[in-house]
């Protein structure tokens, strides 16, 4: 007779409303607290009358059964773009913040007091004070000189690598996932 193993059902014991889109889900490393990277996409493009919902980073504490969704209203686009991070336009006029922004992945500080959040489109990272509640920083991750022989790049899909350098051209610095030591004390 083959053994049979008797399995336990799994229930869903508790549920929490976070921002849009939840593209990303962790723990703090104590366990405390959720954190959801909420990317805020439009669904249906950002053609007329497309509807673009604000991105955001939601913060579940389970130890007070508290939510606290955070948003980039603070932060103005134009000064943020002169600061390098990339704010996409939709018929010629700059998006806010708040609208273009979208979070992508959340790396947690071994002390579990700041989260790491990538901006991936607007190749930017948001710092998060998880103690506040509230993105404190908004950091361009910068460019590179496609100049320089060390950042040659291959742009032709053909089957062959042939790396090259481009004048007077820069690539974004774009990075979907962080990793901290865990010894981190940034």
């Amino acid at each position: 007779h083959p053994r049979v193993r008797r399995q336990r059902q799994m229930c869903i014991r508790d549920s929490y409303e976070t921002g849009v889109q939840p593209d990303m889900v962790t723990f703090t490393h104590n366990g405390r607290k959720i954190l959801t990277a909420d990317e805020g996409e439009p669904r249906d493009g950002y053609g007329e009358g497309a509807v673009d919902p604000a991105g955001s980073v939601t913060m579940i504490d389970l130890e007070n059964d508290t939510v606290k969704t955070m948003g980039f209203e603070d932060f103005d686009a134009a000064s943020l773009a002169a600061e390098g991070v990339l704010i996409g336009k939709v018929n010629g006029q700059m998006n806010t913040a708040a609208a273009d922004l979208e979070p992508e992945y959340i790396a947690v500080s071994a002390d579990d007091e700041t989260a790491y959040v990538t901006l991936q489109e607007a190749n930017a990272v948001a710092t998060v004070d998880l103690v506040s509640g509230k993105v404190v920083s908004v950091k361009s991750l910068g460019f590179q000189d496609l100049s320089q022989a060390i950042n040659a790049i291959d742009l032709l899909e053909d089957g062959t690598y042939e790396a090259k350098t481009y004048e007077d051209a820069v690539g974004a610095v774009s990075y979907t996932h962080l990793t901290l030591p865990t010894n981190s004390r940034v």
